[in-house]
């Protein structure tokens, strides 16, 4: 038998579900662009999918753990104090001039996951350990500095943002999932000032994403958030968002690169190149012009020389390798 509890849980709890769809169609009919406007209906991606950042924010980010915590009995039954709901209660009625003033709530909401002007006062996610947290500011310090939103030091340059950025997640692998996270809350609805701080943001997101993978709670999210830019056409920065979803999927099956990139890769980045025109020579004293990536691998150069050479069979195509030469000497590369 089901308890008078268990079953005034279940009833909260579903009103926090419905509350929570409600406010994803919300957002659906203003959607937020992640490229510096706001657009009505602009993804082909349903705004409520269940995907979206904003659930994802909505049972992990601080401050929606610290705002709208579930507290559960001895039992395991949801009690009844969800803030969320006695949010709502609390302030809802009218204003001086008769307008609904429970409007707050929504927008509060939305602001989690909305570009800001301002460095964070704490992370997005919740750390038990303060250094953390501290390394977690100065990342998103980091991510403002190289879009143009907060002043560099002296003698500070783009790569040494990145460098900050690419040394604490990899030193850090707890912070992963938070610089992602400042990353799409840098990207979405940018209203900065500086008109190429959203374009930036997303070429330094291009950059992030050759290197770590998130976590498997992250992951779907991540997608979902570069799959809904990148096949928006209409996107102003549908591009560079499409090489960050490429750039990942290449992460998640090669395991990432494992080398900082260098002061011109960085450079040629920021600038709009995220290929280089790379010469391979063949046997024989060929060459070939090929336009290699920061996430191009071995296996895809033997590919592409192969199909150049009308190399279909895959057993053939193991027979090849690739060397590079460094000062006169032969040092083989592999596939692996």
């Amino acid at each position: 038998m089901i308890s008078g509890p268990m079953i005034i849980g279940y009833v909260l709890f579903s009103a926090l579900l419905i509350l929570i769809s409600l406010f994803l169609i919300f957002l659906g009919q203003e959607n937020f662009d992640g490229e510096g406007r706001s657009e009505v209906n602009q993804s082909p991606q349903p705004a409520n999918d269940a995907k979206s950042l904003l659930q994802f924010a909505l049972f992990n980010f601080r401050e929606s753990l610290d705002k709208y915590e579930m507290l559960r009995t001895r039992d395991g039954s949801i009690r009844g104090s969800i803030k969320l709901i006695e949010s709502l209660k609390t302030k809802k009625g009218k204003s001086k001039k008769g307008k609904d003033t429970s409007d707050w709530t929504w927008k509060e909401l939305a602001d989690m996951v909305k570009y800001t002007k301002s460095p964070l006062l704490a992370s997005l996610l919740k750390f038990e350990a303060p250094e953390l947290n501290k390394l977690a500011l100065e990342c998103f310090v980091a991510i403002m500095r190289y879009m143009g939103d907060y002043p560099m030091t002296k003698n500070q340059s783009e790569v040494d943002c990145v460098y900050t950025i690419l040394v604490t997640c990899h030193k850090y692998p707890q912070l992963r999932d938070e610089v992602y996270c400042q990353l799409m809350k840098q990207t979405t609805n940018n209203k900065s000032p500086k008109p190429d701080s959203c374009q930036r943001g997303w070429r330094l997101f291009s950059i992030v994403v050759a290197y770590f993978e998130c976590s498997d709670a992250l992951k779907p999210y991540l997608f979902k958030y570069l799959e809904t830019a990148a096949y928006d056409k209409r996107r102003a920065y549908h591009g560079t968002a499409m090489v960050c979803l490429q750039n990942l999927r290449k992460t998640f099956k090669y395991g990432g690169r494992k080398n900082v990139p260098s002061i011109e890769e960085i450079s040629a980045i920021s600038a709009g190149r995220n290929s280089k025109r790379q010469i391979y020579r063949l046997p024989g004293g060929t060459e070939r012009v090929i336009n290699t990536k920061s996430t191009t691998v071995v296996q895809d150069i033997i590919e592409e020389i192969c199909t150049i050479l009308n190399v279909r069979n895959q057993l053939e195509m193991e027979e090849f390798s690739l060397y590079c030469i460094v000062e006169g000497v032969f040092l083989r590369t592999f596939s692996d």
